[in-house]
């Protein structure tokens, strides 16, 4: 299946003004809506897609981060795909993982039936848009038939099922191997992560820490095969992390025994290892073993059933 079937120079809108998302979310629907054939519509109109995709937003923002929005609606018994890409005239202010205002928005409107559709489309699109030459390309192209002949040349053929690079994101927050104890707790708090990735200077992981090292660094071993801990209400686990936090790195307690995959995994090997092998998080790696993105509970939830 190939994306540029479902594109052409029409959905495309270079130099749009729309200064807040509701105006970008209508003006984008308006050319999905006008492009789609009568015998797909139905009962359909602009208004009703328009409120699926402010909806949408509503639950959780789209904005991927890089200034990128992917904006989209599942809508039952809407047997067509409509695409259209925006280039903003004015970057546009809104809720975005890295803070960066809107400037391509990149809208899929697809058939509720087919979920996966989507989860592919705006991850073939977002992959292409993160690539800083064609962000840059597409934000100065003149008009729309120059994005047009530029994405006819792009690899957009569409494997429809999900791997591991459609559902990844990328880590908020890395450690080093000599990050410090108390920079490692602290950057587990105030990013409410339970587990973080440890890379050297390569960008290559070698290890990982979790909440669960941290609280059993001052446990004794044998407290594991306790059913209860109730004959030694005074002691204090915390005691052995205060006494050496201050000589204590990263490297000092992370585990080496962590769960990667390669951007091509499939959705069932992630699972596995999330829900089987009860991993906190899946860590998705390329050549070199460097670290690429990441994957929890969360994110499956996230980017395969809620997206």
């Amino acid at each position: 299946m190939n994306l540029l079937k479902f594109i052409e120079p029409d959905c495309i809108l270079t130099g749009l003004n729309a200064p807040d998302i509701d105006t970008l979310l209508y003006q984008q629907a308006e050319v999905i809506h006008r492009l789609t054939p009568d015998r797909y519509l139905e009962d359909h109109t602009l208004e009703k897609l328009v409120q699926m995709l402010r909806d949408r937003e509503h639950k959780q923002s789209t904005g991927l981060g890089n200034s990128i929005l992917v904006p989209h609606a599942r809508v039952p018994a809407f047997n067509h795909l409509g695409i259209s890409i925006a280039v903003l005239k004015e970057p546009m202010e809104y809720d975005t993982i890295d803070g960066l205002p809107i400037r391509l928005s990149c809208m899929v409107i697809a058939p509720a039936e087919t979920p996966n559709i989507v989860i592919k489309i705006w991850s073939t699109l977002a992959k292409l848009l993160n690539d800083p030459a064609v962000h840059q390309y597409f934000l100065q192209a003149p008009d729309p038939t120059t994005i047009f002949e530029y994405l006819k040349k792009s690899d957009l053929d569409l494997d429809l099922s999900i791997t591991a690079s459609d559902i990844m994101v990328k880590p908020r927050v890395k450690l080093k191997t000599t990050t410090s104890l108390q920079d490692v707790t602290h950057l587990m708090y105030i990013h409410k992560e339970p587990c973080l990735a440890v890379v050297d200077d390569q960008n290559r992981i070698v290890g990982q820490v979790t909440t669960d090292n941290v609280f059993q660094y001052g446990m004794p071993e044998f407290f594991t095969q306790l059913q209860s801990v109730s004959f030694v209400r005074q002691f204090n686990p915390l005691d052995k992390y205060f006494q050496h936090e201050n000589e204590m790195t990263a490297a000092n307690i992370m585990k080496t025994d962590i769960a990667t995959v390669p951007p091509t995994a499939t959705l069932i090997e992630i699972i596995f290892q999330l829900s089987v092998k009860r991993r906190l998080k899946v860590f998705v790696t390329g050549k070199e073993g460097k670290l690429l993105g990441v994957i929890d509970r969360l994110a499956i939830l996230d980017r395969a059933i809620n997206f």
